[in-house]
């Protein structure tokens, strides 16, 4: 396991702190690094591709960890599967800076980048203001195509994981999905407001809809559920996976 997605993420954290400028990391491993233009003074980031290098190190170096420790299927390597892994942790961070801008807004933080603001005929000091017109709405729905890109993208690489990763995975991948639906259909100014959530019983009610159908089976067998939960010994993969058992017995 190699000690860079450790450090990022570290750099992701004291960013938070301090606000250190961003540099750019590139869209795939392959592709060279740029570096980010200046920031406004009331955005945190200037463009997609800064919040992009926030979002890869406070989360997308999640999937970097993991990889090594939930393994990958007979014919890929952990290299193979490294770019659909920081997708998704890209996507569920961009789900909570979805979820948490009125709150964020009320902390003094802005994480929408500052020049999608100026698309949108917004200024900062509207959004930290709580205004939610049509203007809002259509920069909110940017947003939420944007994580909605990159949990496809991530949805398509879990075939390279081992079978037993895969239902945790997607499970998550799912449950904060329909995460973004349900901000989605908030009026404007209650997500402002308020912080939207999905209740326990309303994650696991999604899942037995989704769940069957993008598996691409009529049911989830449960001993895989649970195969998955005692290989990779982790407490949150373990709830997933106890989701999808009460799905299976849910669809059976």
């Amino acid at each position: 396991m190699e000690p860079a997605p450790f450090l990022d993420m570290i750099a992701g954290m004291r960013s938070d702190l301090d606000d250190e400028r961003l540099e750019t990391v590139p869209e795939r491993p392959s592709e060279p690094a740029g570096h980010a233009s200046s920031r406004s003074v009331s955005s945190r980031f200037d463009s997609w591709p800064s919040l992009r290098t926030y979002c890869y190190r406070v989360a997308g170096t999640v999937g970097l960890m993991t990889l090594p420790v939930m393994g990958v299927a007979e014919g890929y390597s952990v290299a193979d599967a490294v770019s659909a892994g920081v997708d998704l942790g890209i996507a569920l961070q961009l789900c909570n800076i979805i979820r948490d801008v009125g709150e964020d807004a009320r902390r003094g933080r802005l994480y929408i980048p500052a020049d999608e603001l100026r698309d949108a005929g917004l200024t900062p000091e509207e959004v930290m203001a709580g205004v939610c017109d049509e203007r809002y709405a259509a920069l909110m729905e940017t947003q939420m195509r944007r994580a909605e890109e990159h949990f496809e993208r991530a949805k398509e690489g879990t075939k390279m994981l081992a079978p037993a990763a895969r239902i945790p995975v997607l499970a998550a991948a799912e449950a904060y999905g329909a995460l973004v639906d349900k901000v989605r259909g908030l009026p404007g100014h209650f997500a402002m407001r308020c912080r939207a959530w999905l209740a326990p019983r309303c994650a696991i009610a999604e899942l037995r809809c989704r769940g069957p159908a993008l598996l691409g089976q009529r049911r989830i067998l449960a001993h895989t559920a649970l195969r998955a939960c005692a290989e990779l010994r982790c407490r949150c993969s373990a709830l997933l996976a106890l989701c999808c058992v009460l799905l299976t017995r849910h669809t059976a």
